[in-house]
């Protein structure tokens, strides 16, 4: 009963997808449903599917889940629709209506004034960019031992040093090259066009390393998702060659990630022992049995957090972990010596704790656990509810804009990609960690590039216009 319920809701996820209106080719709502696909009717599919109910993911060994247990599926079913039913709040797209994003300068004078300190905030971008990861790798004896020892200094093997705060400002360099690609490739900038160029090019080599330092799969694949979509926005059109080529890169670092960066750790004796070690992870993993199982196991942390939510006792944590969030940027010294003040743990910290009864790790505990942690069921009617307006609300403020100005469609992109990692982490302070780069270069970037405004919108005149669209 239970796959056929979940491939039920997969089904007309695709279905309603492919048929519902949207007004250029993907909207966040897209986003949103393949997020929500993967983290959780997926897995329970394979898993209900398999008849398996011991994960046998590293991180997740041992634990046992009831596969039967009826809220499960209730919670997400109830989140799915939520969500999607506050998307498409009337409330949501009235209010994006009295937003208005418009450029800062609109005669040509000006024009140009503005390109000129967006070139000059991407050039400051990268340099930031640079010196972080020139201090960040210092700390660890220079960029080959950090590179070499990124996998292990990800999973704490390797304890982080005294500077690994500046490893927030490494990925600066992919939003200078978010703008860099806007000025060259969509507004197709004549002035400084070769200085542009050759910037551009290190903007991406500094990102591919700040990739390799940090170790991490995700932010690689949403930068092709960014770049790939964004594309799509400024020509109107799908791309099968960067389409392929994007299947290809995610798939490779996604099925192989782990044995890439564990091989990285033979790179102080050449790149042939690099080579000769990623070989090496190769052959053992084909020793290895495969089943569909093991594949649930690597995207199942979201789903399985349902099980200890609803089956462990907690106290109701409200919107609390919004504060530890943002009090996670404070030195935790500095807190305490300043207000007496220590900064509780995270609800992935306990999470982790009611799934594996371990805290060596953290595992994120999915939006549909946030919900529960936080305000019990009434919390997922509530949120879920929140978060499909608030989506919504944002999607409608900046795709009025994709076309309007320039570097947007990359503002557009990225921000819903955002959104969207929400779903399988929906830890707060993961969420503004990860993502500093970003909201701190899109903050700058509204500062210097567009005049933020808001007014007063009939609402016959909103009616009509969705009337029209629709």
């Amino acid at each position: 009963m239970l796959p056929i319920l979940y491939t039920s809701l997969i089904v007309f996820i695709a279905l309603f997808e492919l048929v519902r209106y949207k007004q250029i080719k993907f909207d966040y709502l897209t986003f949103f449903n393949v997020v929500f696909c993967i983290s959780y009717p997926l897995p329970a599919l394979i898993l209900s599917a398999t008849a398996k109910n011991n994960l046998i993911s590293s991180m997740l060994l041992g634990t046992t889940i009831d596969l039967n247990n009826v809220q499960v599926p209730l919670a997400i079913f109830l989140t799915y629709f939520l969500v999607t039913i506050g998307f498409y709040s009337k409330s949501s797209q009235r209010f994006a209506e009295t937003i208005r994003l418009e450029n800062k300068y609109k005669d040509r004078d000006r024009d140009r004034d503005r390109d000129r300190k967006v070139i000059i905030f991407s050039i400051l971008l990268l340099l930031t960019s640079i010196i972080s990861i020139y201090v960040y790798s210092s700390q660890y004896g220079g960029l080959l031992s950090a590179m070499s020892n990124a996998a292990l200094i990800r999973s704490e093997v390797i304890e982080a040093g005294a500077a690994s705060f500046f490893k927030r400002f490494v990925f600066f360099s992919l939003f200078a090259a978010y703008l860099l690609t806007s000025l060259l490739f969509i507004k197709r900038i004549q002035n400084y066009k070769f200085i542009l160029e050759v910037i551009f090019i290190i903007s991406i080599l500094t990102f591919i390393v700040s990739f390799m330092i940090i170790a991490t799969r995700a932010v690689l694949v949403r930068s092709i998702i960014t770049f790939y979509l964004a594309y799509i926005i400024h020509k109107g059109k799908v791309s099968f060659s960067f389409m392929l080529i994007f299947i290809t890169v995610s798939c490779v670092f996604v099925f192989y990630g782990k044995e890439i960066f564990g091989s990285l750790t033979a790179l102080p004796d050449g790149i042939d022992a690099v080579f000769d070690k990623f070989q090496y992870f190769l052959d053992t993993k084909d020793k290895q049995e495969f089943s569909l199982n093991e594949l649930s196991g690597e995207i199942s942390f979201p789903l399985s957090s349902i099980y200890a939510a609803v089956n462990t006792p907690y106290e109701i944590r409200f919107l609390s972990d919004w504060f530890y969030g943002f009090a996670s940027f404070m030195p935790d010294k500095l807190l305490y010596d300043l207000m007496q003040y220590e900064v509780p743990q995270t609800i992935s910290f306990y999470n982790t704790y009611y799934l594996v009864k371990s805290n060596e790790y953290e595992i994120p505990s999915g939006f549909i656990s946030s919900c529960l942690y936080s305000f019990s069921w009434a919390g997922i009617i509530i949120f879920s509810f929140i978060y499909g307006w608030l989506g919504s609300c944002l999607n409608h403020v900046l795709i009025s804009r994709v076309k309007k100005i320039y570097w947007m469609p990359f503002i557009y992109v990225a921000a819903g990609l955002v959104w969207a990692d929400y779903i399988p982490y929906a830890d707060p302070k993961i969420i503004l960690q990860t993502h500093f780069w970003f909201f701190s270069s899109t903050f700058v970037l509204l500062f210097i590039g567009t005049k933020i405004s808001f007014v007063k919108v009939n609402y016959h005149d909103c009616k009509r216009k969705s009337a029209k669209n629709s």
